[in-house]
């Protein structure tokens, strides 16, 4: 919850930033696919970062799941955001850690419309979860709600099929 106790109004997005342990996997779902003939319009934006190698070993690019795994070894971050995704996850050690939130569709998000962020380095991995962007005039309130919840004997997914069976029945 943010509360804005200056003089003038201010403009800003509440923003959970969730640091995770080295050596897991974040989970990003992304919207139902569709075919061409029936979806011309797009669903869904995915965003990057001017340092975000596509072709990273860490990544991968799934028909319904997006993963990124964190690795100690590697040296380049790497970073990502989705628009419309109410859910993300993180897989490590048999444990599974998933954060579920509110989006509002139609309201504006910051960084090109992402509701949902995650980065990684050589040190740790984040799951960034992000509100809609608000102007909060003198004494006005945004708040950001999460729900957390935390699995164990969770195998560590390697692809869609992996997320489907073990980590979909969990959300």
């Amino acid at each position: 919850r943010l509360r804005n106790t200056g003089l003038w109004a201010v403009e800003l997005a509440p923003w959970a930033l969730s640091v995770m342990a080295p050596g897991g996997v974040a989970i990003l779902p992304q919207p139902p696919r569709g075919s061409h003939t029936e979806n011309l319009l797009p669903t869904n934006r995915l965003v990057l970062w001017a340092y975000t190698d596509m072709s990273d070993a860490r990544w991968t690019w799934g028909q319904r799941f997006v993963l990124l795994r964190q690795d100690a070894a590697a040296t380049a971050p790497q970073k990502v955001g989705m628009s419309h995704t109410p859910w993300i996850a993180y897989a490590r050690a048999g444990h599974l850690f998933v954060k579920q939130f509110p989006i509002h569709p139609a309201a504006p998000y910051v960084d090109m419309g992402c509701s949902v962020e995650t980065f990684t380095n050589d040190r740790m991995l984040e799951v960034e979860t992000l509100a809609p962007l608000v102007t909060l005039g003198t004494g006005e309130i945004a708040e950001h709600t999460e729900s957390w919840s935390l699995f164990q004997d969770v195998p560590m997914p390697a692809g869609d099929a992996d997320v489907m069976r073990d980590v979909l029945p969990l959300i």
